[in-house]
């Protein structure tokens, strides 16, 4: 049988992958942000303020899809990728 995504990881077991998320990330400088972290009930957010500034940035990069606010780098919708606090930009630019 192949291995399981991450994806179906999480949707077979939404509280034990949460929290084995949270044990793996402790210490880690670089937390990657994955889809499933806006439904996630222990995602951390930023403020609203903190996520305004971080599309704005987003917003002056080229590498936008400005119509979706989609970035071409890493695929992701960045009015939903701004407010997640551990969230960080392909280009680190935030």
């Amino acid at each position: 049988m192949a291995d399981l995504s991450e994806w179906e990881k999480y949707k077979a077991n939404p509280e034990d992958y949460s929290k084995s998320l949270v044990e793996a990330r402790s210490g880690e400088v670089n937390k990657a942000s994955r889809p499933w972290d806006l439904i996630n009930p222990n995602t951390e957010y930023v403020s609203k303020e903190e996520a305004a500034i971080r599309l704005d940035i987003c917003k002056s990069c080229p590498e936008l899809i400005q119509g979706l606010l989609q970035c071409k780098k890493c695929g992701c919708f960045m009015k939903a990728k701004t407010t997640i606090k551990h969230a960080e930009c392909p280009l680190h630019k935030w």
